[in-house]
C-alpha cells in the first residue's frame, strides 16, 4: 500500500491529499511519516510535511528519515528535511548519523550540505568511527576531503 503512495510524483501529490483526509488523526500522522520515509521525491516529502510529517520520523529499523535520505545521496530531499527541522545529529540504533552516511556512500552533496548546515563531524558510532573515518574506510576521498576542509582531523 505505502508503495504506491511513496512514488508518487508532481502530478499525484493531490491523491495524496485526498487520501490521508479519509483516515483518523493517528492513521493520517502514520500515513505521512511512512511517505516521508519512503519516498525519493523531494516535493512529495514537502508536501508530507506541509499535512503533519514529523521531521524526525524513524523507520521500523528506528533510522531517521535524515538518515535514508543522505545515505541514498537524495541531497534535495536532506535540503527539504532540514529546512522543516529534521535533526541534524540524529542516529540510528547504531549511533551512525546523516553525515556517517552520507560520506560512507560517498554522497558528495550530501556531504557538503549535512557540513554547511552544521553537521557535527566529531560525533562517533557505536564501533567508534567519524564520519572521516567512514569515508576513508569506503575510499570516498572527495567526502574525506570536504570533511577535513570543514575542520575534521581524524
Amino acid at each position: 500500500m505505502l508503495t504506491g503512495i511513496s512514488r508518487l510524483r508532481l502530478n499525484g501529490l493531490s491523491l495524496l491529499a485526498d487520501v490521508v483526509g479519509k483516515f483518523n488523526d493517528t492513521m493520517q500522522r502514520q500515513l505521512l511519516d511512512a511517505t516521508l520515509i519512503e519516498t525519493p521525491d523531494p516535493d512529495t516529502a514537502r508536501v508530507a510535511l506541509s499535512k503533519g510529517a514529523n521531521a524526525n520520523a524513524c523507520d521500523q529499523e528506528k533510522a531517521p528519515a535524515l538518515l535514508k535520505a543522505a545515505e541514498q545521496g537524495l541531497a534535495d530531499k536532506v535540503r527539504v528535511l532540514l529546512d522543516h527541522g529534521a535533526s541534524i545529529d540524529a542516529t540510528d540504533s547504531e549511533g551512525r548519523t546523516a553525515l556517517m552516511k552520507a560520506a560512507a556512500r560517498g554522497h558528495k552533496d550530501s556531504v557538503a550540505l549535512l557540513l554547511e548546515r552544521g553537521a557535527d563531524y566529531h560525533l562517533k558510532d557505536r564501533w567508534g568511527m567519524t564520519a572521516l573515518m567512514w569515508a576513508e574506510a569506503e575510499k570516498c576521498l572527495s567526502c574525506a576531503d570536504l570533511i577535513k576542509l570543514a575542520g575534521a582531523d581524524e
